[in-house]
């Protein structure tokens, strides 16, 4: 092992990256556990996939060692994380178990699982019937939510022993305002909640599944294909222009609930264009940082497009009437979707603390996000919580800034502009930025994006 070929260890990480996202959507397809003693395959998917070249103990110490090199000191990140990650892949694999297996349900002629009944919950056909899945959700949901806490309390036992950048609400690109008074995430997510809590109270069904079914924009039906094909996507951006030249990783078909489906397959598409960009010239490492906010503010950048007035009319074909009340129905969603980011990060930060301050913390949230029959059995299971959470949530907020830029200089339809995809491209291209932004002026996109959504909703 060559400690010192700092190049040759950034290309181990391209390769790790691309290996951990195909383990990981394996993961997410498991419907039993995994039979290690008789199935090779099962061996295999039982096993971290991290490699040793780039998470041994040795690696983990020469990369703290030697962070006055750039290079290094932006590998020594990835390194700590996909080392935690690789220490806790076992109680990943079992929280994945606990998703995917199928189990008897009593009144349920088939067995289903947990993961089955939660989209039964969200895109059943009739109420009466997203009621009984939802039933039935929460009669498992014990299993798949003690599953989940495992790996969340294994994950931040874990990182105690990583640098501060590493851990589950780490925001390295907002210069914190307040260090030592808890993080810039939960100190956003409180503030987005409280200047939503009014429209948030109206928009709130009387049962939890309810709301997670509106957060989906399901009454949007108009236009839109059967699935958001590559295709589609293509022609949402007016052509391959931002694609030309890349090579892209093929999208997986997402399951269709509502209108924001198809937002969230257009900022992960953008993402993959965010990715596969990067020049040859610039080290993985350095393109992004681990929980950088990058590419979740692209993402968010790109699933805004849905709820533009142009792509209605453009895309979906809808007169400008329909467009706008489109736009209404979107600016919903938007808005209870960022209360479930904030639920995600507040129970998240609750729970370095312990289960029970956990369980408590979401129990207050959720019945300001989601309804006030909220069980605690839900804690890590709706929202599922997610170690990149803090940066998912400051990615939000700057996608509210990077789109007013665009739209002044390229007007409203930017995503189809062959200029604008010109200067994406430019930026996507290279290094991150390493100057940090202030907390303060988060904690205004917060208030703009609320101003915009309530402009919205009308």
């Amino acid at each position: 092992m060559d400690l010192e070929d700092w190049p040759r260890l950034d290309r181990t990480l391209a390769r790790a990256l691309e290996g951990w996202r195909r383990r990981t959507s394996e993961l997410s397809r498991l419907t039993a556990p995994l039979d290690v003693a008789h199935n090779f395959e099962a061996r295999m998917l039982a096993e971290s996939p991290m490699p040793e070249a780039l998470v041994h103990e040795e690696v983990v110490h020469a990369v703290r060692e030697r962070s006055d090199d750039p290079l290094v000191a932006a590998l020594r990140p990835w390194v700590e994380t996909l080392w935690v990650e690789g220490v806790v892949y076992d109680a990943r694999v079992e929280a994945a178990v606990a998703w995917g297996a199928l189990r008897e349900v009593r009144g349920r002629s088939e067995r289903v699982s947990a993961r089955g009944l939660r989209l039964e919950a969200l895109a059943g056909p009739h109420p009466s019937v997203r009621a009984r899945a939802a039933e039935d959700f929460l009669s498992i949901a014990n299993e798949v939510s003690a599953a989940s806490l495992r790996f969340v309390e294994r994950r931040l036992e874990r990182e105690a022993l990583v640098g501060h950048d590493c851990r589950w609400l780490a925001t390295p690109d907002v210069a914190a305002r307040e260090p030592s008074a808890g993080t810039v995430a939960s100190r956003l997510a409180a503030q987005l909640l409280d200047a939503t809590d009014e429209l948030g109270a109206e928009l709130c069904a009387h049962a939890w599944e309810e709301t997670a079914r509106a957060a989906m924009v399901t009454g949007s039906r108009d236009g839109w294909p059967v699935r958001p094909t590559p295709r589609w996507l293509k022609g949402v951006l007016g052509g391959d222009g931002m694609m030309r030249g890349l090579r892209l990783s093929p999208p997986r078909a997402p399951s269709v609930v509502g209108a924001m489906s198809y937002a969230r397959a257009l900022g992960s598409l953008a993402m993959r264009i965010l990715e596969a960009s990067r020049t040859p010239a610039t080290p993985v490492s350095m393109h992004q940082h681990p929980n950088g906010s990058r590419r979740h503010a692209r993402r968010a950048l790109f699933s805004s497009v849905v709820g533009e007035v142009s792509f209605a009319e453009r895309v979906l074909g809808l007169s400008r009437v329909r467009a706008r009340e489109h736009r209404r129905a979107f600016a919903r969603g938007i808005a209870l979707s960022l209360r479930f980011d904030a639920l995600r990060v507040l129970s998240g930060a609750a729970l370095t603390s312990g289960v029970s301050r956990g369980r408590e913390v979401f129990l207050e949230v959720s019945h300001r996000v989601l309804a006030r029959d909220v069980p605690g059995s839900l804690l890590a299971v709706l929202p599922t919580l997610r170690p990149g959470d803090g940066a998912a949530l400051t990615g939000a907020l700057l996608a509210g800034a990077q789109r007013r830029e665009l739209i002044e200089r390229h007007d409203e339809d930017w995503y189809r502009n062959p200029r604008a995809h010109a200067e994406l491209r430019a930026e996507d291209e290279g290094v991150r930025t390493v100057d940090p932004i202030a907390e303060e002026t988060l904690a205004g996109e917060v208030s703009r994006l609320v101003e915009v959504l309530g402009h919205a909703i009308g």
